[in-house]
Formats: C-alpha cells, structure tokens, sequence
C-alpha cells in the first residue's frame, strides 16, 4: 500500500531505539530489518511507512448548536412570551446570530408557576412575531429516576429512597409513567404506572461503589479527589501532602521530604530515581484516578442509555438523577454529548445532590484506619482547606447537565421531599435557540456560551454553560480513521491492548528545536489477524503529537505497519511485540505528549498521554 502525504509535521522516521545512545539489537527491535524483509514468492512480511500527520478531512455536515433557555422571575416562575429578539447569545465572548427559535409551552401563560414576560416596549411589525402557545391537552409525563448507586454512598441513598417512594406516591399524576435506573445495571424496571411496582423496585436499589471514599490506600490515603489533582498535575500542594504522608507512614521524619515547589514532570518510562516517594505517590494516583474515571465512565454510558429509552416514549420527558456526584474531570466532551444528546429527545435532567446539606469536620471519618504515630502539620491543613472542593467538585456534572437542559440542580437541602416534588416537575415554558457556527471557530475546543436578556430585568436565566466545538461529520466507512482523529486530541488513557512508550531527547538543531525521539512497542498477543493466502494480516496505525497548553498540535506525524506473516514470523512477533519509533520536533517548552495505535481489524485502540518538558 503506498503512502499518502497527509500535511506538514515535524521530521523523522522509522528508527530502532531505545533510551540510551546505542541502536536496539535483537528481537524486539525489528522495525529497520522487517522494512527489507521479504516473504518467499516476493511479497512483504511487514511493509513500514511514515508520514506528516493532519487529521483527516471528511465531508462535513452544517453544525447546529441547540441550546435549552428557561427564565424565572423571582419567585422561580417560569417566564413566557419572550420572542427571539429578546434574547442575546455570545460564544466564546463574541456575538452569534440565533438562527433557529422554538418555544415549548406546556402550560398557558398566567397558569400555575407560568408568568408573562414584559418584552420589549415596541414590537417591529411583520418581524419575529412572538410565538404563541397554544393550550392544548397535556402529552402523558415519562420520567426516568435514575439513582447512580456507584457514587452514592450508603447512608445518602438510603435517605433518597425512602423521600423518592414518598414522590412516587403523592407526585405521580393519572398517566404518568417512570422507570427505576441504576448506574450500576441500567435500566431496573420498565415504565410503570403501578406505584406499588415501583415503589418495590426503589426499595430493592443498593449501594454499589466501586471504590471506598478514602480510596484503596490506607497510609497514605489517596481519595479520588487527591488522584485527580495530582494524575492530572493539577496541585502541587496534594503531592506534597501526599509525600509527607507517605514517609510519616513509613516512620522517615519529615524534613526528608523534597522541598516544594513546581516538582518535575516525569517522563515516560524514566522515573525519577532521585525521588522514590514522588514516584511512588504519582504511581498510586494514577491507579486510583484509572479506577475513578472507569466508575465515571460507566455511570456516563448508564445516562447516555437511559436517555436514548427516554427519547424512544412518546410525551414529556424527564430524567430524575439522583447521586451524590462523580468525578468527570478531562471527560468533558463526554458530558457535553449526553447534554446534546438530551437537547436533541427534548429530555429535561433534573438532577439532586444525595449529600443535602451537610457540615464536615477537619478529622478523617472514625471508621478508617490510621497508620500513622503524628499525621503531619501540612498534610492536616491540606486536608482541612480542600476538604469543601472534595465534595463539591463531583456534583459540577449534575449542576451542568440540569443547566444545559433548562432543569433543576437541587443541592444544600436537606428536605428531600421538597426536592423531589420540584424535580418532578418540568419547565411549564423552555425557549429552544440554536445557532450555527462558523467553520472557523470548530477549533475542537470547549465554548462558553452566555445566554442573556436584551432588556434589563430581574429574571435569571438556565442555559447550557457551553459545548465542544467538534467539526460535524457525514457517516463515512472508515470510523476507525475518524476515532483515531479524535483520540489525537483527547487526553484519557484509552488500553484495548497493551502498549508502553518511551522517548530521548536530541541535541537542539540549527533551527532551534529539539528532537524527540518516540518510541511505542506494542505487544501483539492481544490482536486479532486475519488469513489471506496462507498470511496472517494485520495493519497498525499510529500518530504521534505534541500539543501545546491550548490542546494546538505543534508537531505530529503519522506511521502504519502492514502485517503479512507466514506462521514462523507471526510466532516470533507474538513474542518479541514491535516497535513504532518515529521523531518530533518542537522548541523547547511543555507539552502534552499523545501516542495513539489503532489496529485495522476490530478498531481496538491504544492511547497514553503524558505530560513533559522539552529543553
């Protein structure tokens, strides 16, 4: 198969190495020898390539970007009667033209909980009429009470369950229909009408965490906040906590302790043989935080499937979450999809915080073991200071996805039963604005959004915070190419099959730049071949790119491998993996460093992130 020249990227190809100044030699290196290697009959065994990488241009759809807008006045009314010219949308600060407007009223203006909106003074004749709604007789209600029995703890769904039964009997309507979903299991029951039924399905809903609050490490405790902040380089202050810990657990007084500061950014496959306890306590976190984000994960699929059984209902559709929140930090764009997903069935999430209002301690819960004689002064105040982020942090997804949706986030309040008859309910008047945006600015980055009133007034306003920028695409044959694309850019460890990376730096060149030297081996036992005239065939692709703080692409190229192995060479590969070394270069700063594979057989994906400091 020939090469195509995909773009411009930084230079290099194909080259055995490792780290170190000396050429690999042996089995596992056999990159260089296998490009020459010929099969009897003159067909190759591995046929090798490289190439500048550019994600790859697919025929592109108009982007709509939808956006469901509710105003209250002060009394938590919803607002009606608003017109199109009413409204004011900026994404990313800049002005948009709202091309598309449609308001949902389920109930007419003056009603119960409905009030009519002032709009403007003067009216242009013949322009943006105001849409009038209509009474007319109500759909029957579908809602989805869907309890994340994954995040929740066991004290907290215990009180949830006995308010939602109280729910179930006093706020269903003649009609209404609900389904009992747990994160866990999906969906546990059908749509139902017997309150019987589904007050029984509430009461059979346990706990099922994945993990303990204080995490799987009792000395030092790495709670799944302290593995966020430091996977994810994002505190300092948490590592450094987290090292005292460790030497207070392993009896090293303290001063040991390296001094603080930014700390290094260790690169893959070297660790830092000057600092074992660092090592130790990014290893640690980056186990836990792998955990968290699978739990996070498959509680994100559990929604995207209980929305799609929701858009499948014919009338009002609501989904109820209830959970005391989970971590979705750099899972974004995955929230941002379940939203659009949500907008596009006219489902409205309202969503409930299981913690209510609680007040936390600075002392660690009773009930977990302490190992340590004298818990150091930092780790105490580290603890004490970010002990309300810790809680807080894991119910910004269910404060965004009820504000993306035009719903409710019910949190800070302990009367549940309160809480579960305003859930209930849905907006009585939703705005829906959509706008299109310029080609430019698909930059596959987050958006903010702001919605606001042209006039001034008292009322507030729900909207969706934001949404990711990602180029629309037509269905096309080759997924495989279009996920490879997206994983580029992403920065979630994805190991369908194992791979590891390693990487050297270069002398800078007269340009100024650094060589880096990238190196990913992958083991091949976990792949599927295929058979084609007594050949075992298999193709991988690989890119790999460096990106800039803003998520840009500075350098990337891009390699593939074709495998046609008679039976000895495939056996031989089995157990030596290969080797797909190619070279970037960049000037010298921090980076995100992406290394991707893909295999052509069943799409599995390999894809690791690290972040490094290039000289």
């Amino acid at each position: 198969m020939a090469a195509t020249q995909r773009g411009s990227g930084g230079g290099g190809g194909w080259r055995p190495r490792r780290l170190g100044s000396r050429l690999a030699m042996g089995p596992a290196f056999l990159l260089a020898a296998l490009c020459l290697a010929q099969a009897p009959g003159g067909s190759e065994e591995v046929r090798v390539g490289s190439r500048p990488y550019v994600p790859f241009q697919l025929r592109t759809e108009t982007t709509v970007v939808q956006i469901a807008v509710v105003v209250r006045d002060g009394k938590g009314r919803a607002v009606s009667g608003l017109q199109k010219d009413d409204f004011r949308l900026t994404d990313q600060g800049k002005d948009r033209m709202i091309t598309s407007f449609t308001v949902d009223a389920r109930d007419v203006p003056g009603g119960a909980g409905v009030v009519a909106g002032k709009g403007r003074e003067t009216a242009e004749v013949g322009t943006n009429p105001a849409p009038t709604p209509v009474e007319r007789p109500h759909p029957p209600r579908f809602i989805s009470m869907y309890f994340d029995d994954i995040g929740t703890a066991a004290g907290d769904l215990a009180r949830m369950k006995k308010d939602a039964a109280r729910f179930v009997e006093a706020g269903m309507s003649p009609g209404d229909r609900m389904a009992i979903v747990v994160s866990s299991a999906g969906r546990f029951t059908d749509f139902l009408t017997n309150k019987e039924q589904i007050a029984a399905a509430i009461e059979k809903v346990q706990a099922h965490p994945r993990f303990p609050p204080g995490g799987n490490s009792n000395c030092p405790r790495m709670t799944p906040y302290d593995a966020y902040l430091i996977a994810n380089y994002l505190s300092q202050e948490a590592l450094q906590a987290k090292i005292l810990e460790l030497l207070a657990c392993a009896g090293t007084p303290p001063q040991y302790a390296p001094a603080g500061g930014r700390g290094g950014l260790p690169r893959p496959g070297q660790p830092d043989a000057m600092n074992p306890a660092q090592n130790l306590i990014r290893q640690l976190a980056a186990q836990m935080w792998e955990q968290v984000k699978i739990a996070s994960q498959a509680t994100m699929d559990s929604l995207a499937d209980a929305l799609t059984d929701l858009s499948k209902q014919n009338g009002t559709r609501t989904l109820l979450l209830v959970s005391s929140g989970f971590l979705s930090g750099t899972m974004e764009e995955t929230e941002d999809s379940l939203a659009d997903q949500a907008l596009k069935a006219s489902v409205v999430i309202n969503a409930m915080d299981a913690k209510g209002l609680y007040v936390e301690g600075p002392a660690r819960p009773f009930d977990e073991p302490v190992q340590m004689e004298n818990v150091p002064t930092f780790v105490t105040m580290y603890e004490t200071m970010t002990q309300n982020a810790a809680a807080e942090t894991p119910t910004a997804i269910l404060a965004d996805l009820a504000e993306a949706t035009g719903g409710l986030f019910f949190h800070h309040n302990n009367d549940f039963s309160f809480g579960f008859r305003e859930l209930g309910s849905i907006p009585e008047v939703t705005y829906l604005l959509g706008f299109s945006p310029e080609d430019a600015s698909l930059d596959s980055k987050y958006h903010k959004l702001k919605v606001k009133l042209a006039a001034s007034n008292s009322y507030t306003i729900e909207a969706r915070p934001g949404y990711f920028a990602m180029r629309r695409t037509a269905p096309v044959e080759d997924k495989g190419r279009a996920e490879l694309d997206r994983q580029v850019i992403r920065s979630e460890t994805v190991q369908q099959f194992p791979a590891t990376v390693r990487m050297q730096y270069g002398p800078k060149n007269t340009a100024g730049a650094t060589p880096v030297h990238i190196q990913m081996h992958v083991d091949l036992k976990a792949l599927k071949f295929g058979q084609q005239n007594a050949r075992r065939t298999q193709k991988l692709t690989f890119v790999f790119a460096l990106l800039d703080d803003k998520d840009a692409i500075v350098s990337a190229r891009e390699g593939s491998m074709d495998f046609a192995l008679s039976d000895a060479k495939y056996q031989s590969l089995l157990q030596s993996g290969v080797n797909a070394a190619l070279t970037l270069e960049a000037p010298g700063g921090s980076y995100r460093l992406r290394a991707v594979a893909i295999e052509s057989a069943e799409g599995q994906m390999a894809a690791l992130a690290y972040r490094i400091q290039v000289p």
